[in-house]
């Protein structure tokens, strides 16, 4: 169960990411640093795992435009959930002023 959480709130953290990124892709290694400075430190291996879930979600697409580098590119259904337009299984819902703030992206 615990667990469970920490995964919604990991990936409601990674879309959130993506939204404010002007072209809504970010690579692994930028995503990793942006969990850190938010305070949600997680393994290397936890973060591409999560990116992984959100892209057999439909949510995500990965890109590899060079070797050894991953990118992560919100979808539209990821925009959605990003801005809390929608909701999504397993991923933590916008608190009510979140949802004005991804609104306004």
């Amino acid at each position: 169960m615990m667990q469970d959480i920490q995964h919604s709130y990991n990936r409601r953290a990674i879309l959130s990411a993506l939204v404010y990124d002007s072209d809504y892709r970010l690579s692994l290694d930028m995503l990793d640093l942006i969990l850190d400075a938010a305070g949600q430190t997680i393994t290397r291996d936890r973060l591409e795992n999560e990116v992984m879930w959100l892209e057999e979600q439909g949510l995500v697409t990965r890109l590899y435009p060079a070797p050894g580098l991953t990118v992560a590119a919100l979808t539209d259904r990821g925009l959605e959930i990003a801005r809390g337009k929608a909701r999504a299984h397993g991923i933590r819902d916008l608190r009510p002023s979140e949802i004005s703030e991804m609104a306004a992206r």
